[in-house]
């Protein structure tokens, strides 16, 4: 803007000059109107130039400016598409959001569905096996009593015999039976959380195998670390006695059983060595499972562990069968401790 008012105040100055020149009344010698003439030549044609200069330069500026708006044009136009893009895509994903709440809200319904039909089988279930176990042990009660009776009455050897198988099995039916009690109370039972110390439990766990005839004759050497935690103390009692029984139903030619623990770290480490039925490595994580029986030894049901697994758990510890060789067999059992002091 600045450069055009230029050229303008410099057409204006050679036309007023040119004016003046002509209007003068005196005598003007020829030489001055040439000079004159001139020198108005070289400003016009230094206007020129300079017009001819700034036109040059329009003009580029014209095409530049062309040339910018075609592509913000066609940048524009890749805006609007993109945005019609961005709509579309907005719209399906409102679609699809609005789909899969559906789907969500549906598929929450049917898994509260089902958890609340698996709460009541496990209920039923529940009920079920405290029934069935109650209702069963006083036949079999009564059995052992009967069992009792003929052995007192009856002279014949034979018959006391036969008398005596029945009482060994009528006797293991009512221990399958109390372990499946236990089993589904521990299940349900709330942990209470107190202080202790493992080593006073050693007495207390070694009078529960008194009147045990499958513990006479054998040694059972129980250390447990002094030193007070804090866990749910009849939980921890039946850990260990459950571990002891599965080591004296599976016991082979030893007769010690040796049970061990020490804190390490956050954690109480318990094992349990004897020599013990030898478990294939194959199916070594299969024993702590519900009535899991190893070949060619009927006669272990797999309650004990099983009982001890899910104590353990109950307690958020772990319970792994470490070795099993003609050596010795090895239980460990980690479980957390909240509180040691």
């Amino acid at each position: 803007m600045a450069r055009k008012s230029q050229l303008y105040d410099r057409e204006r100055f050679i036309i007023t000059h040119a004016e003046k020149f002509l209007k003068r009344k005196d005598d003007v010698l020829p030489e001055e109107i040439f000079f004159e003439y001139e020198n108005l030549l070289i400003h016009y044609k230094n206007l020129l130039d300079e017009i001819h200069l700034m036109t040059r330069v329009n003009d580029k500026m014209h095409n530049k400016l062309h040339v910018a708006h075609d592509a913000l044009k066609e940048k524009q136009t890749e805006l609007e598409r993109a945005h019609e893009i961005i709509a579309e895509t907005n719209t399906e994903l409102e679609e699809n959001n609005s789909t899969l709440e559906q789907m969500v809200f549906e598929r929450t319904q049917d898994l509260n569905q089902a958890y609340n039909d698996l709460l009541a089988s496990n209920k039923e279930l529940d009920l079920f096996v405290y029934r069935a176990s109650h209702d069963i042990r006083g036949p079999l009660a009564s059995l052992l009593g009967l069992t009792y009776l003929a052995r007192l009455e009856v002279e014949d050897e034979l018959a006391k015999d036969f008398f005596e198988r029945i009482e060994r099995i009528v006797r293991k039916m009512d221990n399958i039976l109390s372990h499946l009690q236990n089993i589904n109370r521990m299940k349900n039972m709330e942990l209470k959380e107190e202080k202790v110390y493992p080593s006073q439990l050693v007495s207390e766990i070694l009078q529960h195998f008194e009147d045990n005839d499958i513990f006479k004759g054998l040694k059972i050497t129980i250390h447990l670390p002094k030193v007070e935690i804090k866990t749910d103390i009849l939980c921890f009692k039946k850990l260990i006695i459950n571990v002891l029984e599965h080591m004296a139903e599976s016991l082979l030619d030893s007769s010690e059983l040796k049970v061990k623990g020490e804190v390490q770290a956050k954690n109480l480490r318990i094992c349990a060595t004897w020599k013990g039925i030898i478990v294939p490595k194959e199916v070594q994580n299969k024993v702590f499972e519900l009535f899991y029986r190893i070949d060619n030894h009927e006669d272990l049901t797999g309650l004990k562990l099983y009982c001890a697994k899910q104590i353990t758990e109950k307690l958020k510890g772990q319970i792994t069968l470490l070795e099993s060789t003609e050596k010795q067999t090895i239980i460990e059992v980690k479980l957390p401790v909240l509180e040691v002091v």
